[in-house]
């Protein structure tokens, strides 16, 4: 589980990516982009979803490997922390309570789906709190420990980094 101080060390790590891809592409902040931010945040939660596998009844195989769902949660990480920063969430305000006990996985799913819709209709602070909560709540049913969360936003952002310095 990711505590509030480590969220609040990603949020300014993903700012100074989020301020070198504007200033290397020489990008100014819209609504469009905005909404393109949004996409690609669901996007990557319909990946990290499909990775995972427990909605697919019909099918016998297995989740795909740990470090996979960790990359494609750690891909959602870097978007919706984007997003948070983008509308000035205040991180070091943010209190994050999770259920200590896990109910039903595909509710939870369900709940993160419905928050992100209630977010792109009205981009309050309130919504994005109810947004990024349901999504921190997602990591809890896989156990990611605070280390692999860490090492795997290090190492991805590193290739966020290089992906800019190379014209990607």
């Amino acid at each position: 589980m990711i505590t509030k101080e480590t969220l609040i060390d990603l949020a300014n790590r993903q700012k100074k990516l989020d301020d070198y891809i504007y200033e290397k592409r020489q990008i100014k902040f819209n609504e469009e982009i905005s909404n393109k931010k949004l996409i690609a945040f669901f996007v990557e939660l319909g990946e990290f979803i499909n990775e995972e596998r427990s909605f697919k009844f019909w099918s016998q195989k297995t989740a795909s490997p740990r470090n996979i769902l960790l990359e494609e949660y750690i891909d959602g990480m870097h978007f919706i922390l984007s997003i948070g920063i983008e509308i000035n969430f205040d991180f070091c305000g943010f209190s994050l309570n999770l259920p200590v006990k896990l109910e039903n996985l595909e509710l939870d799913y369900l709940e993160l789906i419905k928050n992100f819709s209630n977010y792109a209709q009205k981009k309050s602070l309130k919504n994005y709190e109810k947004l990024i909560t349901s999504f921190l709540l997602i990591g809890t049913w896989f156990s990611f420990t605070e280390k692999e969360l860490l090492e795997t936003y290090f190492k991805k952002n590193e290739i966020n980094f290089n992906r800019q310095n190379d014209n990607y």
